[in-house]
C-alpha cells in the first residue's frame, strides 16, 4: 500500500470517526436546547400571567387582524424617541403596542415606583420615618435636615413626584434597620427589592440601590442602580395601580408639600413636565439619568373608566415628554378608530 493510501485511509478514518460523534451527541445536544426552550417559555408565560394574560389567542382572527392594522396605522406612524415602548390596556388586560419591550435597559427613578410599593407593604400606616444624615448626602438638595420625621405616605408622595433621592433613601433605610443601630445601610432594602420584583414577575429586571442612580465605582466605571425591561415596568405599576391607587393620587399635582412631626415644611414640583398633555392622569412616575436617557411610566383614562398604562425607556430628557403625547394622542386615536 503506497503513503497516499495510508493518508487517504486515514483522512477517511478521521472524517467517519467526526460523523459519528455528531450524530451520537447531537440528540442530547438538541435535548437540552429544547429544555431549556421550555422552561423560558414557561417563565415568560408566568411573568404575562401575574397582571397580563394576554388574552389575544382566543379572540376572533378577523379582529385581532384589525386591531393590528389599528396599530400598524396609529402607533408605527409616530416617531418615538424611546428604545423601549409598553402599552397595556389594564381593563381588558391586553397589549395595545409595544416596541422592544423585552430589551433590558437602566430604569433611573422609574425604579422609586418599587421603593415605594416596599415602603408602603413593610411600614405601618401613620409611622414617622426618621431623616439619618447619611439621607441627606444623596444626589440632590430637597431641603431636608437630620433629624427631621415625616409620616411614611407624606414621605413616599414627595419621591415619586419630586423625585426625591433622599426621600427614597430615608424610606429604604428605615426598612432595612427601623431600630436604627444596626448601621446596615439600604443593603437589606436593596435585598428585598430583587425579591419582591421576582414574585411579581420581574424576571429580567436588577436592583443595586432605592433610587436607580447611576453609581461611580471609580476604576470599574459608572453602572445603573438598577436595569429592568419596559415588560416588567409595567408589571410594577399595574400592581400598584391596582393594588395602592392611593399612592398614585399626589403625582398628578404640579406641586407638593409635606410637613415634618415639627411642622417643618418642604415643597417640591413635579418633575413630570408632560402633566399637561396627558389628559385624565392617574399616575406617572419619571426617570432621568446619564446611562438611562429620558424614562416616563404613565396611566390615564383613556374614556369610559379604560385605564391605559404606558411605559417609555431610553427617550431622552426632553423626548420622553414629547413622546408621551404621541402616545397619548395615539391611544386615543387607536379606541376611535376601533369603535367605529
Amino acid at each position: 500500500m503506497s503513503k497516499d493510501d495510508k493518508n487517504f485511509i486515514s483522512k477517511f478514518v478521521l472524517v467517519w470517526l467526526f460523523l459519528i460523534s455528531l450524530f451520537t451527541f447531537k440528540v442530547p445536544a438538541r435535548s437540552l436546547d429544547q429544555s431549556l426552550a421550555q422552561d423560558k417559555e414557561k417563565r415568560d408565560e408566568g411573568r404575562a400571567q401575574v397582571i397580563f394574560p394576554f388574552q389575544n389567542s382566543g379572540d376572533n382572527q378577523d379582529e385581532i387582524k384589525k386591531a393590528e392594522d389599528l396599530r400598524s396605522g396609529v402607533f408605527l406612524s409616530a416617531d418615538f424617541k424611546a428604545k423601549s415602548i409598553f402599552v397595556s390596556d389594564l381593563s381588558g388586560k391586553k397589549v395595545i403596542f409595544e416596541k422592544d419591550s423585552m430589551a433590558k435597559r437602566p430604569l433611573a427613578s422609574v425604579t422609586k415606583l418599587l421603593t415605594a410599593l416596599l415602603a408602603r407593604e413593610r411600614v405601618p400606616d401613620n409611622f414617622f420615618i426618621p431623616i439619618s444624615k447619611r439621607a441627606i448626602f444623596e444626589d440632590n438638595d430637597d431641603g431636608f435636615i437630620a433629624g427631621d420625621q415625616f409620616r411614611r405616605d407624606d414621605l413616599i408622595s414627595y419621591m415619586l413626584v419630586a423625585s426625591s433621592n433622599d426621600a427614597a433613601y430615608a424610606l429604604a433605610e428605615y426598612v432595612s434597620d427601623p431600630v436604627g443601630d444596626a448601621g446596615v445601610g439600604v443593603s437589606g432594602f436593596v435585598s428585598l427589592m430583587n425579591e419582591r420584583s421576582r414574585e411579581l414577575g420581574m424576571f429580567n429586571s436588577d436592583f443595586s440601590n432605592p433610587n436607580g442612580l447611576d453609581m461611580d465605582l471609580g476604576d470599574l466605571g459608572r453602572f445603573s442602580g438598577a436595569d429592568g425591561t419596559a415588560f416588567d415596568v409595567g408589571l410594577l405599576f399595574s400592581y400598584i395601580y391596582e393594588r395602592y391607587p392611593d399612592l398614585l393620587a399626589a403625582t398628578r399635582d404640579r406641586q407638593i408639600v409635606i410637613r415634618s412631626d415639627s411642622g417643618r415644611k418642604i415643597s417640591g414640583f413635579n418633575t413630570n413636565r408632560a402633566l399637561g398633555s396627558i389628559p385624565q392622569l392617574i399616575g406617572a412616575k419619571t426617570g432621568y439619568t446619564d446611562l438611562a436617557g429620558g424614562n416616563l411610566a404613565f396611566i390615564f383614562d383613556a374614556g369610559f373608566g379604560r385605564p391605559v398604562l404606558a411605559v417609555m425607556l431610553g427617550s431622552t430628557e426632553e423626548g420622553r415628554f414629547e413622546d408621551a403625547k404621541k402616545i397619548t394622542d395615539a391611544i386615543l386615536k387607536y379606541y376611535q378608530v376601533a369603535s367605529n
